[in-house]
């Protein structure tokens, strides 16, 4: 990896698991797999640099652990299956590690779903990186789109401090930490390149692929927004990997999960 590529010395990745989701495998790899049923990760990652300390994605609420079914409504509570408990929220997680909440700098969003914007309200000092179509969606979701945006995950937040986004965003200014635009999953859906010095380029996706079949085989999960910039964000992600050799880690995949080192372990 060439030297400009690298991240500054003391640029780490954190891991941390928020909760996991029961689900069949055909709704992220295609009919084949009906039937099959996944349990799935929910993860946040904390990178840690010179600058500052960036949250990307917080997990869900906490209040999802303490009664999913009154906070999500029976149906959705019933159909994600989320197992999760208290100390498995994000706020925990941080002191659990040694942070306090108000020690983080940045939370950048790759989307407002649930599963990945429940625990925005805790960060009332942040700046909270999103990009602006991910915004207006949350706000005034499409009909079809409305289960998986939660107003209660957010509607405290309407004070804090939002940059909205209109494509990639260099975090830092120097290029270690890189939200890229990949919608198809959401109207304003982002990943998040980190360019660590000694593990090398890493490719966060969130939810632009959901299994390692989306991104080897170009099968398109059953939830995306748009099925044709889904595509386009695949292709993406494929160019990226070869141009940066960069190691890909999917949120929700179960093999990619189970190979990630997690707090208090970390990339570098």
């Amino acid at each position: 990896m060439p030297a400009s590529q690298r991240g500054p010395a003391g640029l780490r990745l954190y891991t941390f698991g928020c909760g996991t989701s029961t689900a069949d495998l055909s709704t992220f790899a295609g009919p084949r797999y009906s039937g099959q049923l996944v349990t799935i990760p929910m993860p946040a990652y904390l990178i840690e640099h010179p600058k500052g300390r960036l949250l990307f994605d917080t997990g869900p609420s906490y209040r999802v652990a303490e009664d999913a079914e009154g906070y999500l409504g029976r149906g959705l509570a019933r159909a994600m299956n989320i197992q999760m408990q208290r100390d498995d929220a994000i706020d925990r997680q941080l002191e659990r590690h040694g942070y306090r909440t108000d020690d983080i700098t940045h939370v950048a969003l790759s989307h407002m779903h649930l599963d990945h914007a429940g625990g925005m309200a805790h960060f009332p000092r942040a700046r909270f990186l999103v990009q602006q179509d991910e915004l207006r969606t949350a706000w005034w979701p499409e009909r079809f789109q409305r289960h998986h945006y939660i107003f209660e995950d957010y509607v405290a937040t309407r004070r804090f401090e939002f940059v909205e986004l209109h494509g990639d965003y260099d975090v830092f200014g120097d290029g270690s930490v890189v939200m890229l635009r990949t919608i198809g999953h959401t109207q304003g859906h982002s990943s998040l390149l980190v360019r660590l010095a000694n593990n090398g380029p890493v490719l966060l996706t969130a939810d632009a692929v959901h299994h390692r079949i989306n991104l080897e085989r170009f099968v398109l999960p059953s939830i995306e927004w748009s099925p044709t910039d889904c595509v386009k964000t695949i292709q993406r992600l494929r160019d990226v990997r070869e141009h940066e050799q960069a190691r890909v880690i999917i949120a929700h995949d179960p093999d990619d999960w189970a190979e990630l080192k997690r707090a208090p372990e970390f990339l570098d």
